[in-house]
């Protein structure tokens, strides 16, 4: 069990932990949530011995093997992917480098049957697989680490971590570089994970598939929640509203109190109003949860566009000789939400651009209707380096509002007073996020183009943002790996897959999300027809199940042989015991061969069930 006893933690001025106390038993599956700027990413920092704390205490970490993805993520240099892959398998890839060099036939054997029983021959069937889900292809393994991207050097570490299986996996914003068919494997992965984990997510149907507690951050201080996040939500939408109800108790109390010793101290009832005033003073007032900083944010009046938004007519993009998107031909009409999904790299966020005008089709067009007014969210935000103040880029921005009015505008996406001075580099990515939703309300668009537009933000933002787009009176285009918002805004599903786009009714959306779940590795299998698939499978476990036999039927015999070896007359007798140790080494032969064979067998059977 980790234990954390009275941990305190402040950064100058700013107290982030206040002498917080809780256990992570071993095994426990748990969401670390809280709003943006409570610590979340501290206490993870803290927990994995990348960062100090100030005061406290921390038991039951020491000895354990920690995996830790960071948001911002540091790994080796001068070290490619696949060689930082297998080096999970140290263990293995010693006791194999022990077999290759050792002459004793005995030994070797032995050695031999250690390395397969701990699964040395499936290395590469697993460093496949879980690449294979990650979004880890073929020619990425063979680059250097050095030269990856922030999304593949975040894919590739959190792969090291799963291949690892360490005691306790900390994770922060796990999904941010993942797609819809990633994330479905990792939290299938953590579901059945014997060791612990603790996740900090956004995506509230990530956190309700693969926690079983929800740590939550509060005022400083950390509460604990058994079960999922959706459970928690009505605890403590429940505890909030009773602990309203005792706080209006209490202030009456304490109103009644003081009207009774006002009107008591210097009367008959002198002494029971001191004895009041004593109690006054003992009593611990209840507090409420602190209000956060949150969006509340509204659409201005936009005016409407013609019935037809988009028609995309034989679109085609390539990047170089890579082709993209091949003779794309859809129409997008006026209050559809459309949610673009497909694995990371499929031309996604390419397809904005090329509505954005960003990118210049190949060949084909993209047709604007009537009265279009196009507002655009960035999954990457260009903004100019500024020193300037928050409070007046907004106005850079807008022009059209006076100070009185934008400092308005910014408190209702969470910026206060203080914050209005910060520059855009002093904002964190939350805030970054918020400010640039503010933008797109005050641009009067009716066609919304979003990338990712909840990779910042917090849960509370998250569900702020579902409403404001369902209350959005127009179109709008948007990519998302978080299927919770997927499933509460979009109207379509257009799914990218081998560069083509296809348009599904939201009432399939459940059906695409177990397609992805349960779609098969590329192998040569992944084009065999169901039926042939299902025989092909019940044959490879036939071969396996008669290989395990004759396995044992060999393995009873060498033991047999073994014991022969012990007896006293069969070592007197020199051509028995010369026709028994051939006999032993024929066996061992086989039963590499055969185990060979086994190893085989279960790598194809992967390929098909996976």
């Amino acid at each position: 069990m980790i234990v954390v006893n009275g941990l305190v933690k402040d950064y100058g001025t700013n107290k982030i932990f206040d002498h917080i106390s809780f256990s992570v038993p071993s095994g426990r599956h748990i969401g670390l949530i809280g709003v943006n700027g409570s610590g979340k990413t501290t206490l993870l920092n803290i927990l994995s011995g990348n960062e100090y704390f100030d005061k406290g205490e921390i038991t039951g970490i020491k000895g354990k093997t920690i995996g830790y993805l960071p948001q911002i993520p540091v790994l080796p240099k001068n070290i490619s992917v696949y060689d930082y892959l297998l080096s999970c398998f140290k263990d293995l890839l010693d006791l194999k480098r022990k077999i290759d060099t050792e002459n004793d036939p005995q030994i070797q054997y032995r050695l031999n049957e250690q390395f397969e029983h701990l699964g040395g021959k499936l290395i590469d069937s697993k460093i496949g697989k879980i690449c294979y889900h990650l979004n880890i292809p073929e020619k990425l393994k063979n680059q250097d680490i050095n030269i990856l991207s922030g999304g593949e050097k975040s894919r590739v570490l959190l792969a090291h971590i799963l291949l690892s299986e360490p005691d306790i996996i900390l994770l922060d914003e796990p999904t941010n570089h993942l797609d819809i068919e990633g994330i479905i494997f990792l939290e299938n992965f953590l579901k059945s994970y014997k060791g612990t984990f603790i996740v900090v997510s956004h995506d509230r149907k990530f956190l309700n598939n693969c926690v079983d507690y929800i740590y939550y951050i509060e005022n400083r201080t950390v509460n604990i929640y058994n079960g999922n996040y959706d459970k928690f939500e009505v605890e403590y939408e429940h505890e909030k509203k009773h602990l309203e109800k005792i706080r209006k108790q209490q202030e009456q109390y304490i109103k009644n109190t003081e009207e009774f010793i006002k009107k008591n101290i210097e009367g008959q009832k002198t002494k029971q109003a001191k004895s009041r005033m004593k109690q006054l003073d003992k009593l611990e007032k209840i507090k409420l949860p602190k209000k956060h900083k949150s969006l509340s944010l509204n659409w201005n009046e936009t005016f409407r566009s013609g019935n037809e938004v988009l028609h995309i007519k034989n679109l085609s993009f390539s990047y170089d000789s890579r082709k993209i998107l091949s003779e794309i031909s859809l129409t997008i009409y006026s209050g559809q939400k459309i949610a673009v999904i497909g694995k990371n790299g499929v031309g996604k966020t390419t397809f904005l651009k090329l509505i954005a005008e960003e990118l210049k089709p190949s060949s084909g067009a993209i047709l604007k209707g009537s009265n279009i007014s196009m507002a655009y969210y960035r999954q990457k935000f260009r903004f100019a380096e500024s020193n300037e103040p928050l409070l007046q880029i907004f106005l850079n921005d807008t022009e059209h509002f006076t100070v009185g009015e934008a400092r308005s505008k910014l408190a209702l996406a969470g910026f206060f007073s203080g914050d209005m001075e910060k520059s855009w580099n002093d904002l964190s990515g939350g805030e970054k996020a918020k400010y640039m939703i503010l933008k797109l309300t005050v641009e009067n668009p009716n066609v919304l183009l979003l990338d990712e537009p909840t990779n910042h933000l917090d849960i509370q933002s998250v569900n702020y943002l579902i409403e404001m787009l369902n209350n959005f009176p127009g179109t709008i285009i948007f990519t998302s790996h978080d299927r919770t918002l997927i499933e509460s805004v979009a109207t379509d599903i257009a799914m990218i897959e081998d560069c083509k786009i296809k348009l599904f009714g939201v009432e399939n959306m459940n059906d695409i999300f177990t397609e992805l779940a349960n779609k098969p590795l590329r192998t040569k299998a992944s084009n065999v027809k169901k039926p042939d698939v299902k025989k092909m499978i019940r044959s490879i476990k036939a071969s396996i199940r008669r290989i395990e036999s004759e396995i044992e039927t060999i393995e009873t015999r060498i033991g047999e042989i073994d014991e022969q070896f012990a007896n006293p007359v069969i070592n007197s007798d020199y051509n028995k015991l010369n026709e028994l140790v051939k006999e032993k080494k024929q066996l061992e032969k086989n039963i590499k061969k055969l185990y060979n064979n086994y190893e085989s067998e279960i790598e194809e059977l992967y390929k098909y069930e996976s």
